[in-house]
């Protein structure tokens, strides 16, 4: 087995590939800390190591394995917030950036297996594009099923895995290394017994007085499973000693191999304990790592039962004729004939030279399709039986084919059913379908159901927010609510309660504008019938006094029947006649 361990630590894949019997012809290792790579090589000094990922060109050859797992820290729920870098949720930063060197290593080498690990508690986000980069789905497995320490992490592989084994029920207590009750290794809570929290498990106290009760102010118990070990070294795992006692003490280095099912003293080259103890919590659980190469193993084990092995076989050798020979004398003839011009006398000459030509022709492509075909007869065969053995394979493939993609169906289906339910429970801002907001990604075994309810529940959140906007506008918020519930578009929405109110408000001008004129047109009709002509008087007339001319002027005019007697009474009293038209 070739394999590629990126971000390799101590070497825990090593151990595992050992533990699993798996022979490693050959073992590449990318890490930069030095005190791992101390230990890896004091234990395997025939590991090649080559430092940081980033700068890796992977032209190292071909490889049947990669493995690693990109430090945690970034994305662990238990990163400090305090820090300078806060914990990643996003598929941004530098941890994923590290988690795309693997993404570019597995591109690149193209390994026939893969394996890649990290925090179960990383967010939904980072964990929906890890599976999308690497096109499988994780499995979760908890180092307490291999040993005595609480670990949950998940695991990225195309190697076919069954979590089928009988979990572990190992304790710290079973692992211990120092007596329980050595009290020269102990320290003593007595200052802040009155702080003290007991749950039968966990003994916890608070020396900060706000009640922070961190968790290098807790020790557990030996008859319970150890917490998970920390990559910041070993205060942080405290074994409770003697029963209504303030006694405790932090773990051994060697009980941190223990629970990480390494062997004992694997990192005893590193003098610091609390280096030791980082180095283990930096690294895998060898249990776990190894149960998945049991697999990796069957898998090799079952493709070599079904593995195309060619027999030593002799390669016909070239064959031999008077090439150069016969090439130089026909191009000899060839510019001969080319050049020359038979006579009539010299015809027959010509078809002798033609027949000779042809006979030479036919002899060569008789000779040529002869060896032809004895070169082709035993590569026919074994074509024809490579190809009965991929019809036969054929079959099986349809049936697994046709029964993976009923299952997917099915899983679509039932995860549809799932999303439905939800959305028929949620309380919706406006009567709208979830075909309108609904993402076909959503079908995909690698989202969450989690993620879909957050993803739906913010939508629906954010229709409600534009609904407010849209109910608010100053005119036409109807029309505008309408085209929202279509489309869920806030922009088309208002541009198109915009449109209403400026047609609106052209068409209200043009109407004014209408109405004034015909208002106009009106005013001057009246007036030009209600005017009589007034001859000009001639240039240089002496003007006299006359009584004006009357005139029978006709007009119409609207009005009531009092006006109308009114305006009778009027004409009357000036001596007007008047007379119906």
């Amino acid at each position: 087995m070739k394999v590629l361990s990126l971000f390799d630590g101590i070497s825990c894949g090593m151990v595992a590939l050992e533990r699993a019997g798996i022979p490693v012809e050959r073992y590449v290792a990318y890490e930069i800390e030095e005190n791992a790579i101390k230990v890896s090589l004091n234990n395997y000094p025939q590991i090649e190591q080559k430092g940081d990922v980033f700068k890796a060109q992977y032209t190292e050859g071909e490889f049947d394995l990669l493995i690693g797992g990109s430090p945690c820290t970034y994305w662990s729920i238990a990163r400090c917030p305090h820090t300078d870098h806060k914990r990643e949720t996003t598929a941004s930063g530098l941890g994923y950036d590290l988690f795309m060197q693997y993404v570019r290593a597995l591109r690149e080498v193209k390994p026939k297996f893969f394996l890649y690990e990290n925090n179960e508690s990383m967010s939904d986000a980072i964990k929906e594009e890890i599976t999308k980069q690497l096109g499988v789905e994780p499995i979760m497995i908890d180092s307490a099923d291999f040993s005595a320490q609480i670990r949950k992490r998940y695991y990225w592989t195309n190697i076919p895995v069954l979590l089928d084994y009988a979990p572990s029920s190992l304790v710290f207590n079973d692992i211990c290394y120092l007596d329980e009750i050595s009290l020269d290794k102990a320290k003593s809570f007595e200052k802040y017994k009155d702080t003290v929290r007991d749950n039968g498990i966990v003994v916890s106290w608070d020396t900060s007085g706000k009640g922070n009760y961190s968790q290098q102010n807790r020790a557990r118990r030996g008859h319970v499973k150890m917490n998970t070990l920390p990559s910041s070294g070993g205060d942080k795992n405290n074994v409770y000693l003697m029963e209504g006692s303030c006694f405790f003490r932090n773990i051994h280095p060697i009980e941190a191999e223990r629970l990480q099912t390494l062997p004992d003293n694997y990192t005893e080259c590193i003098k610091s304990n609390i280096k030791r103890i980082e180095l283990c919590g930096n690294g895998w659980t060898v249990g776990v790592i190894a149960h998945i190469f049991t697999y990796l193993k069957k898998e090799k084990e079952k493709q070599k039962e079904m593995e195309l092995r060619i027999e030593p076989y002799t390669t016909p050798e070239q064959i031999s004729f008077n090439y150069e020979e016969l090439k130089e004398m026909l191009l000899q003839k060839a510019s001969h004939y080319e050049a020359m011009v038979y006579t009539e006398d010299q015809i027959k000459d010509a078809k002798a030279d033609r027949a000779n030509l042809n006979h030479l022709k036919k002899a060569l492509n008789d000779e040529r399709i002869k060896r032809e075909k004895e070169y082709m007869e035993s590569f026919n065969v074994f074509k024809k039986q490579i190809n009965e053995v991929i019809s036969i394979i054929d079959k099986p493939c349809a049936v697994i084919d046709r029964q993976i993609k009923e299952f997917e169906e099915a899983q679509k289906e039932e995860k549809m059913r799932l999303i439905e339910d939800f959305w028929n429970s949620c309380e919706l801002p406006a009567p709208i379908h979830l075909g309108q907001i609904m993402d076909q990604k959503w079908l995909n075994a690698s989202v969450s159901m989690k993620s879909i309810q957050t993803e739906i529940t913010a939508r629906l959140e954010q229709i409600a927010k534009d609904l407010v906007v849209v109910e608010n506008l100053p005119a036409y918020a109807f029309e505008a609510k309408e085209v929202y519930t279509s489309t869920l578009d806030l922009g088309k929405a208002v541009s198109e309660a915009n449109r209403l109110r400026e047609q609106a408000e052209k068409k209200a001008a043009w109407e004014a504008e209408q109405e004034k004129r015909r208002a106009e047109a009106e005013v001057a009709a009246i007036k030009s019938a209600t005017t009589p002509d007034t001859p000009c008087t001639p240039y240089g007339a002496e003007h006299k006094h006359e009584e004006p001319k009357r005139e029978w002027v006709r007009f119409q005019a609207f009005m009531t029947i009092e006006e109308a007697k009114s305006l009778g009474q009027y004409m009357r009293d000036h001596g007007i006649q008047y007379k119906s038209v």
